[in-house]
């Protein structure tokens, strides 16, 4: 009983660990990619040197927001990558760094992400338990007018700001935009709140409509997310912007983000040390029980010989034996089934501390998946089974009269 109440709990929490562990990284990359791809286009107007399908060169995106030459950016033809073949949907998704937000006479750095809601929501990716309310209510909100914004936590701390003030907002080379705070957000995708930043400020964002922030200024570039239909790879996609000689600066892919992690040799090692764990638990266990049951049935071939005399059947005593292991293996199940739930609640949560804030983005959480756990039964259940076997083969082989005839002489 020992034995299989620690390797079904071990089980159990093992499970419970590295599926937390794999969960927890994955929501990481697709928390900081935003989508399933994002395209940073190549924007006519700028200064690059192309290698295969991407450009490289001095000049990016973010300095080109640093500049006023507007007038001189030639917008990429948006259509041809939203029809690209496996694409679901594709929005616009303006980010601009050196942006300044200010209530009154004073002002912070901010980042400006101007966005399409309706787009913007089947598009991106963000857990929903990320704020007090779903992230979809923040999109309707934003798309209640134009000039809607909503803020991060600490532009609200900084600048004492509230729902309904408003505030005013504008980047190098840009117009001065005046936008109404609706709500306040800890987390948006993409957006680190725990970031290292040159000063001693927090990190703040401003979330706006990029028809509004468009429309009061010149053209500005812009990086194009994508998600995939289901079941298709992301390559795919690639491929058919290659084919279409669509020129791209470059290419965030979560899915390859999400092998490369899954391929670390950190998260590769912790994952084989716990099944390894779990395994070799379950074959002591089997080992255990079959000894067990040998020596047991051994030591008790006297009684046995004594309820025969007593008028019952073979039969009879076999299902008394067969009752007799349910009972202790049943006991087992359960009792290591809580224990594992118990401990995993208990001290899973603590494997956050192996990450700092800034590389944590989204908040640690435990997960729990039921077919990691029909897996774990599946695995004892089948050592059960054969441990039924080999009783079922010994206790046919107890020679019941001869030890009856032994006592009597």
């Amino acid at each position: 009983m020992v034995f299989l109440i620690m390797a079904l709990s071990l089980g159990v929490y093992n499970s419970t660990a590295a599926r937390t562990i794999n969960e927890n990284a994955k929501d990481r990359v697709r928390y900081e990619t935003g989508a399933d791809i994002v395209i940073k286009p190549f924007w006519q107007g700028e200064t690059r040197r192309r290698i295969g399908p991407l450009f490289t060169g001095e000049e990016t995106n973010e300095a080109a927001n640093d500049s006023p030459r507007g007038a001189e950016w030639s917008e990429p033809p948006f259509e041809l990558y939203a029809g690209l073949d496996g694409v679901e949907t594709a929005t616009r998704v303006l980010k601009i760094a050196n942006a300044r937000i200010g209530a009154g006479e004073r002002g912070i750095p901010a980042v400006l992400m101007a966005i399409t809601p309706g787009e913007f929501g089947r598009v991106a990716w963000m857990r929903a338990d990320l704020l007090p309310a779903h992230w979809y209510l923040y999109l309707n909100l934003l798309g209640r007018a134009e000039n809607v914004v909503l803020l991060s936590s600490s532009i609200r701390d900084e600048l004492g700001v509230r729902r309904g003030d408003v505030v005013t907002f504008s980047w190098k080379g840009g117009p001065r935009l005046s936008g109404i705070v609706y709500a306040f957000l800890d987390y948006w995708p993409t957006f680190n709140p725990y970031s290292r930043t040159t000063g001693n400020g927090r990190p703040a964002l401003i979330v706006a409509n990029y028809g509004y922030v468009q429309n009061a200024s010149v053209m500005q570039p812009y990086e194009i997310w994508i998600k995939s239909r289901d079941r298709v790879d992301s390559n795919v996609i690639l491929q058919d912007a290659v084919e279409k000689d669509l020129p791209m600066i470059s290419v965030d892919d979560t899915s390859r983000r999400i092998i490369e992690t899954a391929n670390d040799p950190v998260i590769q090692s912790t994952n084989g040390v716990l099944t390894l764990g779990f395994l070799v638990s379950m074959g002591i266990t089997f080992a255990g029980f079959v000894i067990y049951w040998v020596l047991t049935l051994k030591r008790r071939e006297p009684e046995f010989g004594v309820l025969r005399a007593m008028g019952l059947r073979k039969r009879q005593v076999t299902l008394m034996l067969v009752a007799e292991q349910v009972l202790i293996t049943g006991t087992s199940v359960l009792l290591g089934a809580l224990i594992g739930r118990a401990a995993s609640i208990l001290y899973v949560p603590f494997l956050q501390t192996v990450y700092d804030s800034a590389e944590q983005v989204v908040p640690f959480r435990v997960v729990e998946l039921p077919e990691d756990f029909l897996r774990i039964y599946a695995v004892c259940g089948a050592m059960i089974v054969l441990v039924s076997i080999i009783f079922r083969i010994l206790v046919s082989r107890l020679k019941v009269h001869e030890t009856l005839k032994l006592s009597e002489g």
